[in-house]
């Protein structure tokens, strides 16, 4: 099982990237979720077989993909991906995932295109690293930025890193910073949070794993 989730606040881009996922999926059999803050944004997505819900006001992925988490207990072998509306799969990418996850017990860094030496900005995994994560992906202290820092790091001390830079399919990150997309209010208020970010994963750097894998 391939558990795709999506936190959104964009749903009209939203379906748009997802018809392109769905479009490049080989088996077209993953189970789709995806969070939105509130009755307006859900009402606005028409996907068939999506399980919606709706977080709440908040700003930022973290929150968001925390209420889809508490959602899901896979078995080890299940694959989860968390995505945006910016990110955009590769043809086959599903059969791509499962056959280089086969056996595995960790989480994959793929080529997105723009490629950070310390960020995990599409996250890939096992559902056993998935629990050896405590089930945190994004950890919620965070508004945005620096939530992949701090979960490549977390896989990092605990020795779940699959580097599969070098032979995977592009799964191309579309972001502002790298000149793919204009910035929207979004974007505009992550970047005017991002020192707030920032001090957080400083601060939280130097804590034990342990005590970064509790929400």
């Amino acid at each position: 099982m391939i558990y795709l989730l999506w936190p959104t606040i964009r749903p009209n881009m939203m379906q748009s990237t997802h018809e392109i996922w769905h479009r490049n999926s080989k088996n077209k059999n993953y189970k789709l979720l995806i969070a939105v803050n509130n009755q307006s944004q859900k009402d606005a997505i028409h996907i068939k077989n999506a399980e919606i819900i709706i977080s709440g006001e908040t700003r930022g992925v973290t929150h968001a993909c925390n209420e889809l988490t508490k959602n899901i207990e896979p078995e080890d072998n299940d694959i989860i991906v968390l995505t945006s509306d910016d990110m955009y799969a590769p043809q086959n990418w599903d059969a791509w995932l499962e056959r280089t996850l086969k056996g595995k017990h960790g989480a994959l860094l793929v080529n997105d295109g723009y490629i950070s030496q310390d960020s995990m900005t599409i996250p890939i995994m096992t559902g056993s690293c998935f629990k050896s994560l405590n089930k945190i992906i994004y950890h919620p202290s965070y508004i945005h930025q620096y939530s992949d820092t701090e979960l490549y790091h977390n896989l990092k001390n605990l020795d779940l890193l699959i580097n599969a830079r070098k032979e995977s399919p592009v799964f191309e990150h579309k972001n502002w910073a790298n000149n793919k997309r204009n910035a929207d209010n979004y974007d505009q208020y992550y970047i005017q949070m991002v020192s707030q970010d920032a001090n957080n994963w400083s601060a939280r750097s130097s804590m034990p794993i342990e005590e970064r894998l509790k929400l």
